[in-house]
C-alpha cells in the first residue's frame, strides 16, 4: 500500500499510540496493521517509525520523528540563457519550437518559462515605414493643400475627401502582426514597412503536378511578373473602383478623383473601359 506521506503530528501519534499498546517491547498483536489501515500508508512505514521512536529511548535521545521530505522538488528548471536569447533573431523567435530549437531547449521549457514570466509573449503590429526623402515630400505635399481663409483670416487645409491615392507595386509581403517570445527586460521589435493596406498583384494558378503538400489542381497564389498598363488597369477596374463604390459614404460628394503618378504602367482618364467602370 502506498498512501500519502505521514506528517511530524502523525509520527508523533503514532509513536505514543505504539509505546502504549507494547508489551515486552513489542507492539500489542494488531496494532501495526490498525494504525497502517487508519493512516492509509504501507505497515513497513509504521515500523520503520516504531524502529527509529524505540532506538532513540534506549539510547537516551530526544524523541524526534520530523519526516526527512523536505517539500515538493519536482524537475530543477533549466536557468534563463540570456546570451542565447539576446543573439537570437527574432525571425527565430515566433513559436514555441522555433525558439526552443534555436537556443536548445524543448518547447515545453520555453512555455514553462513564459508562466513564470522569466520569457514573455509579445505580438507585433506592422508600422509604415518612411525615409527621409518620404517624410520631405509629404511636407511639401501637406503645404500644397493649405488655403487661405480670409474671413477667420488663417489657414486651412483644403476638402480632399475625395481625392483616392493608388500605387501599382507590391513592395512588401509580411504578416500585420507577428508573435515573438522576449525576455522580460527586452524592448519590443519595431516591425514596418512602406505601406499596411494594399491591393497586391497576384493571380491564382491550378499546380499542374501533385507533391507531398498538394494534390494536382490545387490553386497557388503567384505574384504577376510583369505590371503593365492592362495588369494596373484590371486591378483598378475590378478591385479599386469596386471597393471605393462598397465603402463610399453616401453623404460625400460623387466626383471622386483617383490620383496616380507618372509610372509608365498607369493608365489614362480617357481609357473607355476605366470610364465604363466608373459610371
Amino acid at each position: 500500500m502506498r498512501g500519502p506521506n505521514l506528517s511530524n503530528d502523525d509520527r508523533h501519534r503514532i509513536r505514543c499510540y505504539l509505546f502504549e499498546n507494547s508489551k515486552d517491547g513489542k507492539p500489542i498483536r494488531g496494532s501495526m496493521n490498525f494504525l497502517s489501515a487508519k493512516y492509509q500508508v504501507d505497515r513497513k512505514t509504521i515500523f520503520e517509525v516504531w524502529r527509529v521512536a524505540k532506538r532513540q529511548r534506549e539510547n537516551g535521545d530526544s524523541l524526534q520523528l520530523n519526516s526527512r521530505i523536505k517539500g515538493k522538488k519536482g524537475r530543477e528548471t533549466l536557468e534563463v540563457p540570456i546570451d542565447r536569447i539576446l543573439a537570437t533573431p527574432m525571425g527565430e523567435r515566433g513559436s514555441l519550437h522555433a525558439f526552443g530549437e534555436a537556443i536548445g531547449v524543448s518547447a515545453t521549457t520555453i512555455f514553462n518559462w513564459v508562466k513564470q514570466g522569466k520569457v514573455r509573449s509579445h505580438t507585433s503590429a506592422l508600422h509604415s515605414s518612411l525615409t527621409d526623402e518620404n517624410m520631405f515630400n509629404r511636407l511639401i505635399f501637406s503645404l500644397s493643400k493649405l488655403s487661405y481663409d480670409r474671413i477667420s483670416n488663417s489657414l486651412k487645409f483644403k476638402d480632399m475627401g475625395n481625392i483616392v491615392h493608388i500605387d501599382e507595386k507590391w513592395f512588401y509581403i509580411s504578416q500585420d502582426g507577428a508573435k515573438f517570445f522576449l525576455l522580460s527586460e527586452e524592448i519590443d521589435p519595431y516591425r514596418h514597412c512602406q505601406s499596411k493596406r494594399i491591393f497586391p498583384f497576384t493571380f491564382q494558378d491550378p499546380a499542374k503536378r501533385r507533391s507531398k503538400n498538394r494534390p494536382a489542381g490545387t490553386l497557388e497564389t503567384k505574384s504577376v511578373a510583369s505590371i503593365n498598363k492592362q495588369v494596373t488597369k484590371d486591378m483598378l477596374i475590378n478591385k479599386v473602383i469596386p471597393a471605393i463604390h462598397s465603402k463610399w459614404p453616401a453623404s460625400m460628394s460623387k466626383e471622386i478623383i483617383i490620383q496616380q503618378d507618372n509610372a509608365k504602367p498607369h493608365i489614362e482618364g480617357n481609357d473607355l473601359d476605366f470610364l465604363m467602370a466608373t459610371n
